[in-house]
């Protein structure tokens, strides 16, 4: 059972990069603008197919990564229920190994660099991510903002204080000054977030793989949202009701288009759509 574990996370990135470039190229045959942008970032990540100044910046954070995955220090993580970062209420905390925290939990770079290039493509002033882990997915983020002309900024929602405060150490590292942490149970901290903040151009959805959960924080990111925003969400086939709540973003009329990546789910927002909710 080990070597085949071992297999299947060996050929993973394969068939990530497979999905990747088919729906890159059903999406970069639209007539919509926007939908060929990010057909175009999809065939960009599919296809490995970054420019030297690409290469360089997410080479750092690769670097970075191999240091906090080596990490075998600890840190105390607030146990919500609902898997790490999560909003909820088990109230109990899970020591936790860093590097093992990293490695089990952290964006692969497959998925990291798609963040990347989707970034690049719709330049967004405004990026916001719910579930920092130890920070690999929003330096990618960041990265991409400071290459793109008007530059912008990550606002990044972690629920263990630990694992923010590695993450901080992280972007202090990659010299990233265009990321905001905030720390606390995404129920306390993303109504804030959401309000001060409105005009996000990219949301990366994580750390809380529950339907009802899921559901829940699009709606209440929504009305933030500009048209033609890109939503990612994270674990779509995680549990049944992870595949349930997928099935109904991807039909809500607030999508115009819904990518099923098999593990991330991406969708452009349009305000003009129904209620939804």
């Amino acid at each position: 059972m080990a070597m085949l574990r071992v297999f299947k996370d060996l050929i993973k990135p394969y068939i990530y990069r497979s999905r990747l470039r088919a729906e890159g190229a059903r999406l970069a045959a639209m007539e919509d603008p926007e939908a060929r942008a990010v057909g175009d970032a999809f065939l960009k990540a599919g296809c490995a197919a970054f420019d030297a100044s690409e290469e360089v910046l997410m080479e750092c954070v690769e670097t970075q990564r191999a240091k906090v995955n080596a990490r075998t220090d600890t840190f105390d993580q607030p146990d919500y229920g609902a898997g790490a970062g999560a909003a909820g209420g088990a109230g109990r905390t899970v020591r936790r190994v860093i590097g093992e925290f990293a490695r089990a939990a952290s964006s692969p770079q497959v998925w990291a660099s798609m963040h990347f290039a989707l970034v690049r493509a719709v330049q967004p002033a405004l990026c916001l991510e719910l579930g920092t882990c130890v920070g690999i997915a929003s330096a990618y983020m960041a990265l991409a903002q400071r290459l793109n002309a008007a530059g912008g900024r990550v606002f990044t929602l972690e629920g263990a204080p630990g694992a923010a405060a590695v993450a901080e150490a992280n972007f202090r590292d990659l010299g990233l000054e265009n990321i905001t942490v905030v720390v606390g149970p995404f129920q306390e901290t993303l109504g804030t977030v959401v309000a001060e903040h409105p005009g996000f151009g990219f949301v990366f959805i994580d750390g809380h793989h529950d339907e009802q959960a899921t559901w829940d924080y699009f709606n209440q990111i929504a009305p933030a949202l500009l048209d033609g925003a890109v939503v990612v969400f994270d674990d779509i086939a995680w549990s049944d009701g992870m595949r349930r709540v997928w099935s109904r973003l991807a039909a809500d009329p607030r999508m115009a288009h819904a990518c099923d990546l098999r593990h991330l789910g991406v969708c452009i927002y349009r305000r003009t759509g129904g209620a939804g909710a």
